[in-house]
């Protein structure tokens, strides 16, 4: 399971299953925070609990890319505090 953005930037849960070898090495190599790209067979669900309406999606992946499947290497984006405490410093520096 994924946890995925829909349309309206609620989070929702992704069932992937795939019988791809590739496939399935690809995702088990992905950690959270990573982003990955399925394509396959999905099927959407809505059900509701406690009065509230949930969504989700089970796709069955015929492939999978991540950054690390492609060969990169994922880097954390910048702290923008620190980005801007670094830029600073170096400005003072020159």
């Amino acid at each position: 399971m994924i946890r995925v953005l829909n349309q309206n930037f609620e989070p929702t849960i992704a069932t992937l299953i795939s019988f791809d070898d590739q496939a399935v090495a690809a995702l088990l190599a992905l950690r959270k925070g990573d982003s990955c790209c399925v394509t396959g067979a999905g099927s959407v669900s809505i059900w509701k609990k406690g009065g509230k309406e949930y969504t989700g999606i089970s796709i069955l992946v015929h492939s999978a890319m991540t950054l690390c499947s492609a060969g990169k290497s994922a880097k954390p984006a910048p702290d923008r505090d620190m980005l801007a405490k670094s830029d600073l410093e170096e400005s003072h520096a020159a």
